[in-house]
């Protein structure tokens, strides 16, 4: 249980790095199988900041 909060709150704190690719489709994936640990509107964030589709 440890793991799994730690894992969720890093998903939540992750920024991307300036020189970080857009657009890549395996990081809107990833995004979507976390859904269970984030809130839409952090979702739809992460997202858009990962330059993905909603």
């Amino acid at each position: 249980m440890k793991l799994r909060t730690w894992a969720a709150q890093s998903v939540q704190r992750r920024h991307p790095s300036p020189d970080a690719r857009r657009g890549d489709a395996e990081v809107g994936e990833l995004l979507d199988r976390s859904r269970h640990l984030l809130s839409d509107h952090t979702l739809r964030r992460r997202k858009s900041e990962a330059g993905v589709d909603s």
